[in-house]
């Protein structure tokens, strides 16, 4: 895998036909470009996930996603993705504890508030508790919320949460040994 030093230096030189790093094109813009264009692969390309959980409580629909208990307080969070989250519920039964439910896929998909409000007219004032069906985002202020379709019932002898697998913004590389993708000194 190439390191940091040698996209900012030979790869760039050979790219833009140009060895200045003095002038236009400086060491500490060269290294900003490849962060930046890192940055943008694993936006477009999704090759970075990492996944995250939610702890599920009883009759609670919305968690706040970008708080520290959520992501951990992450700073590497850039949108969900495409692959979608998972509910599950885990028996917490002692040394029998086992899945009790997993969704996922079709079983729990995305429906955004627009598609809900329209399909279920004052769904949110139901008092209902079960399985949740799907989820939704909303956004409010610099909050990223995700909410529950159905206020999950969450037996005391039971752990509930949601998988949130999501798009990482790769650490900036510093170091010219620096390899791209790397997390926690493993590299994607």
């Amino acid at each position: 895998m190439a390191t940091f030093s040698y996209l900012y230096g030979d790869a760039l030189n050979l790219e833009i036909n140009s060895s200045d790093s003095n002038t236009l094109f400086t060491s500490t813009r060269r290294q900003q470009a490849i962060n930046d264009a890192v940055e943008e692969f694993a936006d477009l390309t999704d090759c970075l996930i990492r996944q995250s959980s939610i702890t599920v409580s009883c009759n609670t629909t919305e968690y706040m996603l970008l708080s520290s208990g959520v992501l951990g307080g992450s700073t590497d969070f850039t949108r969900l993705a495409a692959q979608g989250l998972e509910y599950r519920v885990r028996s917490s039964g002692g040394s029998t504890a086992r899945w009790l439910t997993w969704l996922t896929g079709d079983d729990f998909q995305e429906r955004p508030l627009e598609w809900r409000n329209r399909q279920y007219p004052g769904w949110r004032q139901s008092t209902a508790v079960g399985t949740p069906t799907g989820y939704y985002r909303r956004a409010n202020g610099g909050n990223l919320l995700l909410g529950l379709d159905i206020a999950p019932d969450v037996g005391s002898s039971e752990a509930a949460e949601v998988l949130v697998p999501y798009v990482a913004r790769p650490a900036p590389m510093t170091s010219s040994t620096d390899v791209p993708f790397t997390v926690n000194s493993t590299v994607r």
